[in-house]
């Protein structure tokens, strides 16, 4: 078939669909519809395949709960607030002290008085700030009346957390009457 105004030969256009054709019978090239799809399905998957390898890696490594039962904790606010409004009425003035080798932790405990407040349990955890690796768990004895003891393995340099709790022996153990947190910096050794 030819064009009636140029009298050249129309050799690929004609109607009805089917393969479109150029110069010589051959497939015409370029972007068509189906080339664009496998493009942005190849994209999208690149991007979830990556991002899914990541999360896989991501909760594989560290579940990102930073206590093991953080709900209940959460629930139990309102008796922590009550705990530390009757620990303040108790009117105790306390101390902690590392000794310079690092290796034992003194807890001193006197009323408002200024009198030992002796008979407690008193426990510590002293522990790194980002990972429970290090912890260290003691059940302190007294040495004096008010005054309690633990020793261990000397700390490593830097920065710890000390958790203490002091319970009176027969009131049930679970009713902490007095609760410490105190930070510690022990300095790289020269």
């Amino acid at each position: 078939m030819t064009h009636p105004a140029t009298g050249q030969a129309n050799a690929g256009h004609h109607r009805g669909g089917g393969e479109r054709h150029g110069m010589a019978g051959e497939p015409a090239k370029g972007l068509r519809g189906i080339h664009v799809l496998y493009i942005l399905l190849g994209f999208f998957g690149t991007i979830f395949l990556v991002n899914g390898i990541f999360m896989y890696f991501a909760l594989s490594t560290h579940s990102g709960a930073a206590r093991a039962n953080a709900y209940q904790s959460g629930l139990k606010y309102n008796e922590r607030i009550a705990q530390a409004r009757a620990q303040a009425a108790l009117g105790w003035t306390v101390s902690l002290k590392l000794a310079p080798t690092a290796d034992r932790l003194t807890f001193t405990v006197e009323d408002r008085s200024g009198f030992a407040v002796p008979g407690l349990l008193v426990t510590a955890l002293v522990s790194r700030p980002a990972t429970s690796a290090f912890d260290h768990h003691h059940v302190m004895g007294e040495f004096q009346p008010g005054q309690y003891s633990s020793i261990f393995g000397p700390l490593a340099p830097g920065g710890w957390i000390v958790n203490i709790k002091a319970v009176r022996p027969g009131d049930g153990g679970d009713v902490v009457l007095y609760r410490l947190r105190k930070r510690l910096w022990l300095e790289p050794k020269k």
